[in-house]
């Protein structure tokens, strides 16, 4: 056990201290030379910064239930105590040690690897990159520790300090250096040698890390976040990506005076150790041993000629850019759509509502096409990230927040604290994937307890008025009966926008902690050994998918370096079709089942027939037992619409359930047909017989259009789109081609060719209608399946002669135009109807199954009654 270990189970029953006197810290920070101007005293003025002054040590109120602050409080920690622990995702606040000292630990190594003094600030680093803790800090085991815990909010305030941000900085890159040198695959004294010569940086998204024919005068470590090199080729550019455990100039090692071959540019927040090349050629002992033990890590090539294992396809290249490019590699948390499994039902949408009241999840968002293995070279997966939060590593919400009701809590998820929101509407507009948004707070309240009873939202994921109820005083009208609506085939309406003046709190994907799904006992533990997501468990097609992208996305995990430990651990297998294993062992079930049923049937029968007593019974027969196992058959498939209503506790994967539903409809099916036989019997029995065969017909159209309808609308699609969204446009394509007509015809009539106008443009136009509205043109959508762009080039040609008849130059564009919106449409058309064919087959499939129901209750007591005489 480490001495820090040992100190820490000595210290269990201790517990830190609060010192609550203000004057005490007061004195404290007085006695800090990087803060210490915070307590600047100006005669006949007061304190210097005395607002800021007020909320960092005091907190300051803003009415009722808005309190803000304090931020910057004081503890006595006993020795031994655990101050920060090392992986923790706490990085809401880091300390200054005010008295006594701390030890700080690094796992691995029984000693402690430095010990900090008064005035010595520490966890910064999680604050400042939103890293979990890189160390373990503990007070020191035989003087324990005073310390001031500085909360992130309070930044603001000392950032204006002039000592503060210059000490913060040189403690931050210090602090950097050692832990980066401290993650290199080099033996530990060179690690040492390392750490004496280079300097840690972070540099912002954009940030031009070299440029071509630049000398080198760096070797450029990437420590986090992904780098895009850029060379010049005689057609143009050519780039590819970088991940942390790269070096840039690493040839710099080997000739003097090199320069840089390409263009080096940050894709995002990016922390890099920078080594000086001219120190290393001063040593050549550390610069060969540098060379040796990084050797893979540095020689790269270039874009134009990388090695091998920075060789991908341009499939695979266009993923990394578009993931690289919207900050998705940077999600501790992502949550994806497969478009070729995604049935548009919006239950993910409706199962985040019913857990929490208002649906943080929008069926809108971030498209993205990758390929399906390593080895396409078509990008043949469209998956969607959803506007929901993706819980970044580096959360622009945090930064904006003034009250610090945003913050980072365990396993890296990002939360909102309701006491502590002002409904500021600060995160929300900083937010780059539109992911919080704002709801009354007297509607949280309502919710979080018990489901309110309230109208459920539209299945884009919003509430009806966009981001909460009704406003304050309003009524909503009583909604007249809409069959369509009733059977789910009416597409829903989007949401109005907030209008009410009511106070507001901002909401946000909180990875459905503090639920009913995931429920923690007395002592703050989980319940359950899994978490739970209630999007995840109540998609009926597993499209849904919550990953962590350097592990899910194959090609953004083979960008990762070798320089630095635990960089390969992200690598995980073949990531790209990440097969549901769930669901592939439910698939596996079901068909062994299903075969060894209905073959044990047929051959019962073939071998006894189906009225031949068995076990020395008067009665009991084959009918008997297909009429039994037909019945347990649909008890199981009822079963599925019962955990469809199971929205606020665990029942098992919805997905798992919607296949069993299907295999136990098939054997029951298969079984029944057995047990009619070649008689239908009376009334009753055959009209039951019909029903169940429409059941059986209607939830086999059902398989086909889920496993069609949404491979169809990807081929077709471009980028996906809800219903409704669908609807609008057209409308819009329908008034544009309107508007575009009577614009042409005025001007023709102002010219006085009224007439000409009518026999070149007006029949073009209407030909053009007749044949591109046609049910011909129709079917050639999920014909040819071709791009929209692709299909626009392919009108214009076809058109051609037509254009080219027009009088004016004018007209000739306009019916260009006009035939673009016309194509549109039906492209529009033909998505429309995939929409609407996913939604067609279930209503009479749930009348001819409550038809059978109610047929087969009557047959059954049918069936003993005649038994009983």
């Amino acid at each position: 056990m480490s001495a820090a270990a040992t100190a820490t189970v000595t210290a269990t029953a201790m517990k830190r201290q609060e010192i609550a006197n203000r004057h005490a810290i007061l004195e404290a920070i007085r006695g800090i030379s990087a803060i210490e101007e915070l307590v600047e005293y100006e005669p006949g003025h007061g304190y210097k910064f005395g607002v800021d002054l007020e909320v960092a040590i005091y907190g300051r109120n803003y009415g009722p239930g808005k309190k803000v602050g304090p931020y910057i409080r004081m503890y006595d920690y006993p020795p031994g105590l655990e101050i920060v622990r090392q992986g923790d995702w706490d990085t809401n606040t880091f300390f200054i040690v005010v008295a006594g000292a701390v030890e700080v630990f690094v796992a691995g190594v029984a000693e402690p690897v430095a010990v900090f003094e008064p005035g010595k600030p520490f966890g910064e680093m999680g604050v400042l990159a939103g890293m979990p803790r890189s160390a373990t800090v503990i007070a020191h085991r035989q003087r324990g520790a005073r310390v001031l815990e500085v909360q992130r909010p309070a930044l603001r305030v000392l950032r204006k300090l002039r000592k503060f941000g210059a000490a913060l900085d040189i403690t931050y890159r210090n602090n950097g250096r050692a832990a980066v040198a401290n993650q290199l695959q080099i033996p530990d004294e060179l690690r040492k040698k390392v750490a004496e010569i280079a300097d840690f940086q972070l540099v912002a998204r954009g940030h031009v890390l070299a440029s071509a024919g630049e000398v080198i005068r760096k070797l450029l470590l990437i420590r986090d976040g992904w780098v895009k090199r850029i060379g010049q080729a005689q057609n143009g550019e050519v780039t590819d990506y970088l991940g942390p455990g790269y070096i840039l100039g690493f040839n710099a090692l080997t000739v003097r005076e090199a320069r840089f071959p390409y263009r080096a540019v940050a894709m995002s927040r990016t922390e890099l150790l920078e080594i000086p090349v001219e120190a290393l050629h001063r040593d050549p002992a550390l610069l060969e041993a540098l060379r040796a033990a990084l050797g893979a890590a540095g020689d790269i090539g270039t874009p134009l000629q990388p090695t091998q294992a920075l060789v991908f396809n341009p499939a695979v290249k266009t993923a990394q850019e578009r993931l690289l490019d919207r900050g998705l590699a940077d999600a501790n948390n992502l949550l994806l759509m497969d478009m070729d499994l995604c049935i548009r039902c919006g239950n993910c949408s409706l199962a985040c509502h019913q857990i929490h009241g208002h649906a943080r999840l929008k069926r809108t968002g971030i498209h993205i096409l990758r390929p399906r293995t390593p080895t396409h070279t078509t990008l043949d997966q469209s998956l969607l990230m959803p506007a929901v939060c993706l819980h970044c590593k580096d959360p622009e919400c945090l930064t904006g927040c003034p009250t610090g009701a945003i913050a980072r809590f365990e396993g890296g998820q990002v939360d909102i604290i309701p006491s502590l929101c002002i409904g500021c509407s600060d995160c929300a507009t900083q937010c780059p994937y539109n992911a919080i948004s704002l709801i009354p707070r007297s509607e949280l309240k309502a919710s979080a307890a018990k489901l309110p009873a309230k109208a459920a939202p539209s299945k884009n994921g919003a509430s009806r008025n966009g981001k909460g109820g009704a406003a304050r005083g309003e009524t909503t009208p009583e909604a007249s009966f809409d069959p369509l609506a009733a059977f789910g085939l009416r597409f829903d309406p989007k949401p109005q926008p907030v209008t009410q003046g009511e106070e507001l709190v901002a909401i946000k994907c909180n990875l459905c902690n503090n639920t009913p799904l995931n429920p923690k006992d007395a002592g703050g533990k989980p319940v359950y050994a899994t978490h739970k997501y209630n999007c995840e468990e109540n998609c009926p097609t597993g499209a849904l998918k919550r990953v962590k992208p350097t592990a899910y996305f194959n090609e953004i995990a083979r960008i990762h370096g070798p320089a630095l430990r635990h960089s390969g651990a992200m690598i995980v297998g073949n990531a790209f079709g990440h097969a549901d294993r769930a669901k592939w062992l439910a698939h596996l079930v079901g068909i062994v089942v299903t075969v060894l049923l209905c073959g044990a049937t047929m051959a019962g029968i073939v071998q006894y027939g189906l009225g031949t007593p068995l076990f020395r019974s008067d009665w009991f027969n084959f009918r008997w037992i297909t009429g039994l196992v037909g019945l347990a058959g649909i008890i199981i498939v009822m079963l599925y619409p019962v955990r469809r209503q199971m929205w606020r506790r665990r029942g098992g994967a919805l997905k798992v359930w919607m296949l069993s539903h299907t295999y136990a409809g098939v054997i029951a099916g298969i079984v029944l047909l057995l047990h009619g036989g070649t008689n239908l019997g009376g009334a009753v029995t055959a009209a039951l017989m019909i029903s169940f065969d429409l059941v059986i017909l209607t939830g086999l159209i059902g398989i086909l259009l889920y496993q069609l309808g949404p491979r169809l609308l990807t081929k077709i699609e471009g980028e996906p789109l809800l219903a409704e969204d669908l609807l609008r446009r057209r409308e819009e394509l329908y008034q544009e081609i309107a508007d575009l007509t009577v614009t042409v015809q005025e001007q023709a009539e102002k010219e006085g060719r009224r007439a000409q106008f009518a026999q070149t443009f007006l029949v073009a136009r209407d030909q053009a209608v007749a044949a591109l509205l046609s049910l011909g043109f129709l079917f050639r959508q999920y014909l040819h399946r071709e791009s929209l762009d692709d299909l626009l080039k392919h009108v214009r040609q076809r058109f051609a002669k037509a254009i080219a008849s027009q009088t004016t130059p004018t007209e000739q564009a306009v019916l260009g135009q006009i035939l673009d919106a016309l194509a549109t449409i039906r492209r529009i058309d033909a998505l429309l109807y995939i929409h609407r064919a996913l939604k067609l087959w279930l209503p009479p499939h749930v009348i001819s199954t409550s038809v059978m129901l109610a047929l087969m209750v009557v047959h059954i007591f049918q069936v003993v009654y005649y038994l009983w005489r």
